[in-house]
């Protein structure tokens, strides 16, 4: 939600369910020492393809009636790293 507003920002997430994925973004001046596997470091002209990796994952695991967070998180870092 690039550019939204604070409302609609906030309307969308009364819209969607119990469970929401969120990702938060910020600029990063200098790479981290030792990655951090729970928050990862995506250069710009990769986001969209790994944000298309982690919709997948999701996708998949709402197929699944078994599916539990704790999978959609081991599902989430089992993710090729950038």
């Amino acid at each position: 939600m690039r550019d939204s507003s604070s409302q609609e920002v906030a309307s969308v997430l009364r819209q969607s369910g119990v469970h929401v994925c969120l990702i938060v973004s910020r600029n990063v001046v200098t790479m981290p020492e030792i990655p951090d596997p729970a928050a990862p470091v995506i250069p710009i002209d990769e986001l969209d393809e790994h944000l298309m990796s982690v919709n997948q994952v999701l996708d998949l695991s709402r197929l699944s009636s078994e599916a539990d967070i704790s999978d959609v998180h081991t599902s989430l870092h089992s993710l090729p790293p950038v």
